[in-house]
């Protein structure tokens, strides 16, 4: 699924709920949403209304969702600040409001056009002045106020204390240039608040007198203001845009086709279209066989291709492999893949028989990609499709890859992309403008080792199915150690299919031990490396993945947050890959807290001077999602690398992360970029970006890094006190989102 488009006069968009819908909830959520595309289409003159809408439960796909439906007493729904169409950013509607339109309406204003509020003032900060100490617990000393004297009087003041977990809400009485006055003491003297600043809000404002005017000001209005009935009295919206709400949704690009509206629809709304998503994956591998494949290149690609068969084919997802030059090989059509005639065995023999030859036509692999993937009836809330390439569109002469854009974008399917080669060869600029409008990804990867193109397709696939809580390397290179047990590691690995880490701790002759809970490697790093990975509360499943060249071999073993080593089995741990280049262990319902992955060097490489262990650890975990990406994949000389990103959890976009980003050129040369934060609390927060100029020529693969400590900042936190009652005196900005780590890959070259 992509992100919410409007076309046609149609929003279409993704509806996730955080309960499940059983049969009775869905048709009541159905009618909810219908009454709200009816009141849309009424305050818009009949230009606005729902078009197709795609619904799914237990938060699933919320990173696509602009709709998240959630059930928590008193809480208040809310929307973003114009971010509709930007992945893991959605308006939140509780159960207790989901029924009142104007409500529903009143959020994807904000969410959609960026409307601002027009029943107050925005909250407007002032300077606390600690110089001095309050009188009492219902004075604020201040510093510069830029007001006259009780021209405050009836407004709202707020200050913080003991940190953004208890923020605390009065009214001003009066104020002088030096101090204001509230109606009753805070729990302390204002000069002890945790910050050095308040804010205060005017609720006095009002947009228009008119009762159906405006939908931002209250609930129960029909209509929003123009410029003939807009008050320019400075409520949040007059201060945010400096106009009206029709002018302001005119403004926006994707919407100067609309005009003020004049009279009443003479035409009733449409029906809504809704949709049930399909919860199992739909994939299409779309692979160039062209001439310019021949050799390494295409060896590497079919190896690539059966990885992806072997290890990310689950049973029932849908599965397609297109093989293309300047025509289309459809190696298998769309199926399930517990339904695979002959099964996977004989496809991969199919693979294994193309030749490399011809032009390359990109465009319609990927058309036929996306036909393959519609046509079987109704939608996936997982659909893509995985184009691997290493030169340009050529064929049909004049036309580009790009015009395969609106095919995918109206049957919202992703474009995930991995470019095989040298920017001179590759049309890097399309591919990352395929991915990216399409919210996929875009790869930059060598051909010199085909685990660059394994570790893509997974890092690929848990992007797709879940999230990646690490990605990282390891190096081996040749030892005494090594050298020494060579013969014994073979010996066993001959007699045991799958030793225990006990096994190979015995045969080194260093029996495996634990003390105070605490483990230690048996030997030194020379056989062995321990990654650390943070597990958080609430992943439901954890994919631990190691690629590798295949003349060397490495094994993989976990001990658990206990200190407990991990015993394969057939219940909650798998190993359900154990290749000549990769090894994959999937836990369900891992328990919290830091596992350890032990990687043995079972063989080192014989060619090269080191072997290289790439680590993608999954986790699966619905109400924890994030975004992130570089901008592109190809930067000229002179462009900044630009990066972004967001995280939320359940209903609630975060802020107060550690978010930055490791960057490794070819030669192992890394460095840390922050991301930052915009400014705490307000529209601006939780929305992380950062920009380097400092980057060489060369090829770079990095990661963004989203770390959660045991407390986190809610997202907007202000906007939750505007749209609280005046009564309402009391604010926790704190959410309690636990330890947590995510990574986002992405790869890129500098010109």
């Amino acid at each position: 699924m992509g992100n919410g488009k409007f076309i046609n006069g149609k929003l279409n968009f993704m509806v996730t709920s955080e309960y499940a819908l059983t049969a009775t909830e869905k048709t009541s959520v159905k009618t909810d949403l219908q009454n709200a595309s009816n009141f849309m289409f009424e305050a818009t003159g009949g230009q606005v209304q729902f078009g197709d809408v795609y619904l799914v439960d237990n938060s699933i796909g919320k990173v696509d969702a602009e709709i998240l439906l959630f059930d928590t007493p008193n809480a208040l729904s809310g929307g973003t600040k114009g971010e509709f169409g930007i992945p893991n950013k959605f308006a939140r509607i509780n159960k207790g409001s989901r029924n009142d339109s104007s409500v529903v309406v009143h959020e994807l204003a904000h969410h959609i056009w960026n409307l601002g509020d027009e029943y107050a003032g925005p909250l407007t900060s002032f300077l606390i002045n600690k110089l001095v100490t309050s009188p009492n617990r219902s004075t604020i000393p201040v510093l510069q106020p830029t007001v006259t004297a009780n021209s405050l009087a009836g407004q709202l003041a707020l200050i913080s204390f003991g940190g953004n977990n208890n923020n605390i809400r009065k009214t001003i009485v009066s104020n002088s240039v030096t101090e204001i006055v509230v109606d009753s003491d805070f729990p302390d003297l204002p000069t002890n608040s945790s910050e050095s600043y308040g804010w205060r809000q005017d609720i006095n404002i009002v947009c228009s007198p008119n009762n159906n005017v405006c939908i931002m000001h209250a609930v129960g209005k029909t209509l929003f203001c123009d410029s003939t009935n807009h008050s320019n009295s400075g409520t949040d919206q007059e201060v945010l845009h400096h106009n009206s709400c029709w002018e302001t949704i005119i403004g926006n690009s994707a919407f100067n086709n609309l005009v003020v509206p004049n009279s009443a629809p003479a035409i009733p709304p449409d029906a809504v279209n809704f949709l049930d998503l399909e919860k199992q994956g739909r994939f299409a591998l779309v692979f160039d066989i062209s001439g310019s494949m021949a050799g390494e290149k295409l060896e590497y690609t079919k190896q690539g291709v059966k990885y992806w068969i072997d290890n990310f084919s689950l049973a029932d997802d849908f599965l397609s492999l297109i093989a293309y030059n300047s025509a289309n090989n459809i190696l298998l059509p769309l199926t399930k893949v517990s339904s695979i005639p002959n099964g996977t065995a004989q496809l991969e023999n199919n693979v294994d028989a193309l030749l490399s030859g011809g032009q390359t036509n990109i465009r319609d692999a990927i058309i036929q990609g996306v036909n393959q993937i519609t046509s079987i009836p109704n939608r996936s809330v997982s659909q893509a499709v995985l184009v691997l390439t290493d030169g340009k569109h050529n064929r049909p002469t004049g036309t580009s890859l790009l015009e395969a854009i609106p095919t995918l974008d109206a049957n919202d399917v992703k474009a995930m992309t991995i470019g095989i080669g040298e920017p001179s060869d590759v049309n890097f600029d399309d591919l990352d403008d395929l991915a990216f409008t399409t919210n996929g990804l875009s790869y930059l990867v060598g051909f010199s080792n085909p685990t660059d193109i394994e570790t893509a397709l997974a890092e690929a696939n848990l992007f797709l199915t879940g999230n990646i809580i690490d990605s990282d390397f390891t190096d081996f290179v040749p030892s005494p150690p090594q050298k020494k047990y060579s013969g014994k590691i073979s010996s066993l690995y001959k007699t045991k299919t799958n030793p225990s880490l006990k096994d190979v701790c015995k045969i080194l002759e260093n029996p495996l031990k634990f003390k105070d809970k605490t483990f230690s490697l048996p030997f030194d790093e020379k056989l062995f490396k321990v990654k650390n990975v943070l597990i958080e509360k609430g992943c439901l499943q954890a994919n631990f993945t190691i690629n590798y060249r295949t003349d060397a071999d490495v094994d993989i073993f976990l001990v658990n947050p206990s200190n407990e080593l991990v015993e394969i089995n057939n219940n909650n741990v798998r190993k359900i890959s154990d290749a000549d280049s990769h090894k994959i262990i999937l836990v369900n319902k891992p328990k919290s807290g830091v596992w350890k992955m032990v990687l043995f060097l079972k063989r080192l490489s014989r060619v090269a001077p080191k072997t290289t262990v790439n680590i993608t650890v999954g986790g699966k975990n619905n109400e924890l999602s994030v975004w992130g990406s570089a901008t592109k994949s190809y930067y000229k000389k002179g462009e900044p690398l630009r990066l972004k990103a967001n995280a939320s959890l359940g209903s609630n976009n975060l802020s107060g992360l550690k978010v930055y980003a490791d960057i490794r050129n070819s030669d192992g040369n890394k460095i840390t970029i922050e991301l930052k934060d915009g400014d705490v609390l307000t529209a601006e927060s939780g929305k992380y970006s950062a920009e380097f100029g400092g980057l060489k020529k060369g090829k770079y693969k990095g990661v963004i890094y989203i770390e959660g400590q045991s407390k986190s900042i809610l997202a907007d936190s202000l906007h939750l006190v505007t749209h609280s009652p005046a009564k309402t005196k009391s604010f926790n900005f704190v959410i309690n989102s636990g330890k947590f780590k995510r990574a986002i890959p992405f790869y890129f070259q500098k010109s």
